[in-house]
């Protein structure tokens, strides 16, 4: 299977499967549409290292290696089954060798990082973004830009907390997702033009429970 749109159009998956969120919305190009410009601009930016905490079944971690051509991308996730995911993924998209899959990371783990390189962080680890973020480490991601999402379901304070935590070396903007039947009836795709709205629904839909936020932190 291949991507048709987006960022990572073109790249391979190698099976009909996802880990921990939808398939059919990354095949056609429109997973995290909301960030989207966001990801085309690390692109362009070419950043030496990413750090992509929660890398699932791989989709940015591998994205971003095949992307950007020279970048040694830092793919962790404690579940064993998207880590597998993710080294097939990268074997068969020609990038094995700059993606490095690691299972545990801490708010210690990031001295081990040279970030005298430039360097793009994602993070999306389901309410956790708070722990590996904090005032014992916040001093090393002074030069580097970062896409954490947010789950104020877990603890209505994450966004926030992580906001004033940034704010004295970054600018934090707030990006909100967009719910699966308003991206039915906007989101506009020619592989999809004739389709009914349901259908795209299904094709759009990312499953999420209550509006997710990414904070956008570029320093200042």
């Amino acid at each position: 299977f291949q991507l048709l749109n987006g960022p990572f159009n073109g790249m391979k998956y190698p099976g009909f499967r996802s880990k921990s969120s939808s398939l059919y919305s990354k095949l056609i190009g429109s997973y995290e549409m909301e960030i989207s410009d966001y990801i085309f601009s690390a692109i362009d930016n070419k950043y030496e290292q990413v750090i992509d905490v929660g890398c699932a079944e791989g989709y940015y971690a591998v994205g971003l290696a095949l992307k950007i051509e020279k970048a040694i991308i830092y793919a962790y996730d404690i579940d064993a089954e998207a880590r597998k995911l993710t080294s097939k993924m990268a074997f068969i998209n020609g990038v094995k060798e700059r993606v490095i899959v690691r299972k545990n990371i801490n708010s210690s783990s990031f001295n081990e990082f040279d970030f005298s390189k430039s360097t793009l962080i994602i993070c999306d680890i389901e309410g956790q973004e708070r722990l590996i973020f904090n005032s014992s480490n916040i001093k090393l991601f002074k030069n580097c830009f970062l896409i954490i999402e947010t789950h104020d379901w877990v603890d209505i304070n994450i966004s926030t907390d992580l906001e004033n935590l940034f704010s004295p070396t970054h600018n934090v903007k707030t990006i909100q997702s967009t719910s699966d039947n308003i991206k039915a009836k906007n989101y506009i795709f020619s592989e999809l033009e004739n389709l009914d709205l349901l259908t795209k629904y299904r094709i759009f839909e990312e499953g999420r429970r209550y509006v997710d936020e990414w904070l956008i932190i570029s320093p200042k």
